[in-house]
């Protein structure tokens, strides 16, 4: 599922991008034209989209893996600050890269409050969240989560005091890429937005380029 919803995201940025003016943009519209002209594979084009034209691939994705209880050891290990709150923490050993070669950020959410707290979710994924990198020392917004079209898509879940979400972010990061960027995600929470801490993930050079261009004006 992961998968098709990831293809079906790619074909949808690819395809929009078609009619905008930027050369990163109009770069993407020419790989486009290739794979449907058959002159390179998915998997090239797929890859020239990173490399090339700079793009970060889908929507932002954080899906739910497992529920579970967190420990008081596990809470020391992350010392959070406050105790009435949710608490979002990126652990050291982060990159979760699949048999089939997709790659996520482990992140893990807790619940510190003395109730349960109601998460929105769309369908295995929570919903609400962003991602961010640093750029010149400032925090800029890259990805929101994936909306889906089905209203049954849509509720909530509750996680009770002490309870542990163990997440999986979709990942921009690229084990070959040169430029090394801070990077962290958020959660919007009753009106609050809720932040992780932050990691060193890296990008190919066009990716940065690209979101410096957009980003920084």
């Amino acid at each position: 599922m992961k998968i098709i919803l990831t293809l079906f995201n790619l074909l949808f940025l690819s395809i929009t991008s078609a009619y905008a003016q930027t050369d990163w943009q109009k770069k993407e519209k020419l790989l486009w034209e290739s794979y449907e002209q058959k002159k390179i594979s998915s998997e090239e084009w797929y890859q020239s989209l990173l490399i090339e034209a700079g793009s970060l691939g889908s929507e932002l994705q954080v899906w739910l893996e497992q529920k579970t209880k967190a420990d008081k050891s596990f809470l020391q290990t992350f010392q959070p600050v406050n105790a009435d709150s949710l608490l979002l923490r990126i652990p050291n050993e982060w990159e979760v890269v699949k048999e089939n070669g997709n790659s996520y950020v482990k992140l893990y959410m807790i619940n510190l409050k003395s109730d349960t707290a109601s998460i929105p979710r769309i369908d295995a994924t929570i919903n609400n969240f962003s991602d961010y990198i640093k750029i010149k020392g400032k925090w800029y917004q890259i990805r929101q989560n994936y909306k889906s079209d089905c209203g049954n898509s849509y509720y909530n879940s509750g996680l009770e005091p002490a309870g542990l979400y163990s997440l999986e972010v979709n990942s921009i990061h690229q084990n070959k890429g040169s430029e090394e960027v801070p990077y962290k995600v958020a959660f919007d929470y009753n009106g609050k937005r809720i932040e992780s801490n932050e990691v060193k993930i890296r990008l190919y050079t066009n990716q940065w380029k690209r979101l410096v261009y957009e980003k920084v004006k």
